[in-house]
């Protein structure tokens, strides 16, 4: 079965890849064999993402469901309650993810037992894409509704509100220096903005 998705460890020597199987492995990149098969999802696993330790990995399945796992016995960690996850960020302390939804709110959770510690509010619609600042205190979300927020990771409070998108935001970064954020809609739009005033401070749009 074909792969949908891939991450890369800290060591560089390893990949894990998802697949439309349900499975998720891990490679050695050196050698390309199979290290683990983390079996579980009963649906494609459509993408995944390694934690800084590189000890444990957090897979997404197609029917929305969420999985921590460690490498190395194959076995579960904590499984995310809930359904209608979409995509997945790993703080820098490798202690907490943030997990977005399909109903317009990320949520973050203790990346050791899966512990709801909080919910964070105020797209309408999904949740398609999110960034850590440098540090974890900020987190930055985009949504299907064209919006793009920053909210302090811990408290869910919302700091700031980007200009909107005419159509749904597909991705969104932060620069390296946690000053400037760049968002990419389906109006054709690329909006380079203020980090902490929101502000667009420059535009790209296709022909």
């Amino acid at each position: 079965a074909g792969a949908l998705g891939t991450a890369v460890f800290p060591d560089g020597c390893r990949v894990l890849t998802t697949g439309a199987d349900g499975d998720a492995v891990v490679w050695d990149v050196n050698r390309g064999a199979q290290l683990s098969r983390l079996e579980g999802h009963n649906t494609p696993v459509t993408g995944g993402a390694v934690f800084p330790d590189g000890e444990r990995v957090i897979t997404m399945g197609l029917d929305g469901s969420g999985r921590i796992w460690d490498v190395k016995s194959q076995r579960t960690l904590a499984p995310l309650a809930g359904v209608g996850k979409t995509v997945v960020a790993i703080f820098p302390d490798g202690e907490h993810v943030a997990v977005a939804s399909e109903r317009g709110r990320a949520e973050i959770w203790y990346g050791r037992t899966g512990q709801l510690v909080a919910e964070i509010h105020g797209h309408e619609g999904a949740v398609t894409a999110m960034a850590l600042f440098p540090g974890g205190g900020r987190l930055l979300t985009t949504g299907e509704d064209g919006a793009a927020f920053v909210f302090d990771a811990k408290s869910g409070q919302q700091l700031t509100a980007l200009a909107r998108h005419t159509d749904a935001i597909l991705c969104g970064a932060v620069s390296p220096c946690g000053t400037r954020l760049l968002t990419g809609g389906r109006d054709g739009v690329a909006r380079l903005s203020d980090a902490t005033t929101g502000e667009t401070v420059a535009t790209w749009a296709a022909d």
